[in-house]
């Protein structure tokens, strides 16, 4: 939803093929190309992701985009907790899971596999599991820093 001056104006995309989950999470890239939903169907996590500037259809009132699913074998035993794109990189997606995992995903190269994994629970930092996670400011070495709660 956007205002323009005294008008509010919205615009609702219809993903295509049609998403088989509720909308629970959703983060948008900072270039706006794509956005990362999280849901569950009967129980089990899904994700996807959405191609916002990729409209396959000539309907202005309700445009579709293309969704793709994302990280299927990651959430084979798990659900999301938090989902971030890296300031850096408007092209990867992290994702932390209720297993302890960190994954960073490069959506334009391979959306179902992870470019890299951290097992969390294994690096023994704290006794409780991970909760959030967020991204330190660009100073020094603020790119390639992770800050994990637990």
């Amino acid at each position: 939803r956007t205002t323009s001056g005294s008008q509010d104006t919205m615009q609702v995309l219809k993903p295509e093929p049609e998403l088989d989950f509720q909308i629970e999470q959703i983060v948008v890239n900072k270039s706006g190309v794509y956005a990362a939903v999280a849901g569950t169907h009967q129980g089990s996590p899904r994700l996807a992701l959405l191609h916002l500037n990729q409209s396959v259809s000539s309907d202005t009132e309700n445009p579709l985009c293309t969704s793709t699913p994302l990280a299927e074998d990651l959430l084979s035993s798990c659900s999301v907790l938090q989902m971030a794109w890296h300031p850096l990189h408007d092209d990867n997606l992290v994702i932390l899971t209720s297993d302890a995992r960190l994954s960073l995903y490069n959506v334009m190269v391979n959306p179902e596999l992870p470019e890299q994994e951290y097992v969390l629970r294994d690096l023994r930092f704290s006794p409780t599991p991970p909760t959030s996670f967020a991204f330190p400011p660009a100073d020094g070495w603020g790119y390639f820093t992770v800050l994990v709660a637990s």
